[in-house]
């Protein structure tokens, strides 16, 4: 159980279910070891044959951390932790951006004209990306954040 869920149950912390916590943290730590053990042994296959992960354009998170150790539970915590950060980076923008849209109704209006006006095809990515009023919107957001 964290340390936040213990500071708001209080002496109470021992009723609450840790069995399905439990279980997904060890499905979580089994899906990534499987990664990083394949890994680790693709590193090891073309240190023998070749340097085909020279190009460090094509390494990936788990390559460069099993260049610097070979401590697979450290290598799994920086991964969950990369994980983790990004979530909650955009879970809070996507929070924040509803507050505000909820507080100037001029701003949601016009984002949902432009978005209902193009139909469904603007619901993808790619067509959101392009968006300038959701681009605008979403740096005005996180400037707010930011300052």
């Amino acid at each position: 159980m964290g340390t936040g869920m213990r500071v708001m149950l209080g002496r109470w912390q021992g009723l609450a279910p840790k069995t399905k916590f439990q279980e997904a943290c060890r499905q979580a730590h089994e899906y990534l070891e499987h990664y990083i053990q394949q890994s680790k042994n693709e590193n090891e296959h073309s240190n023998e044959h070749s340097s085909a992960l020279d190009d460090k354009k094509h390494r990936s998170m788990i390559q460069g951390l099993i260049e610097q150790t070979d401590n697979i539970e450290y290598i799994r915590s920086q991964i969950l932790q990369g994980m983790m950060a990004s979530q909650e980076t955009t879970a809070v923008l996507i929070s924040n951006t509803m507050f505000l849209l909820a507080r100037h109704p001029k701003e949601w209006a016009k984002l949902r004209a432009e978005i209902s006006g193009k139909g469904k095809a603007l619901l993808d990515f790619d067509s959101l990306s392009t968006s300038k009023i959701l681009q605008n919107i979403l740096s005005e957001c996180e400037f707010f954040l930011l300052s």
